[in-house]
């Protein structure tokens, strides 16, 4: 199916993937945009952004989740740190990937969910 197009903060549903987009809060810039996703099939996705420039997907942090193969119980994040409460049940450290020039393509891992900062998506509703 296509994607529904109305503006920032639609729920879009594409090769089985949910995402939405928000203004991000506390953003130091003007215009800054987070998109939320889940991707629950078993297939890598590309994901293509309508409404905002090339350009104004890098820089970008990224925080993907996904599961420890053969550990459903156990979340990695941006496929390299394992998420465990520490031993007195405080949280991990929830450190982004920062995406730098160059690497414009988002990609979407199977069976993931996350969320991705854009501060320079220049969107006039943020």
């Amino acid at each position: 199916d296509q994607p529904r197009s109305r503006g920032l903060g639609d729920v879009y549903k594409r090769q089985h993937t949910h995402r939405y987009a928000h203004c991000s809060r506390n953003s130091t810039t003007a215009g800054a945009v987070t998109l939320s996703f889940v991707n629950p099939s078993a297939q890598e996705v590309q994901l293509n952004i309508s409404g905002i420039a090339a350009s104004a997907v890098v820089p970008r942090t990224e925080y993907v989740l996904t599961a420890l193969p053969g550990d459903n119980t156990t979340s990695v994040l941006n496929g390299e740190h394992v998420l465990r409460l520490g031993d007195d049940g405080s949280v991990p450290s929830l450190d982004g990937k920062v995406v730098s020039a160059g690497d414009s393509a988002i990609v979407l891992p199977p069976t993931s969910y996350g969320f991705i900062s854009l501060p320079k998506a220049d969107t006039r509703a943020c």
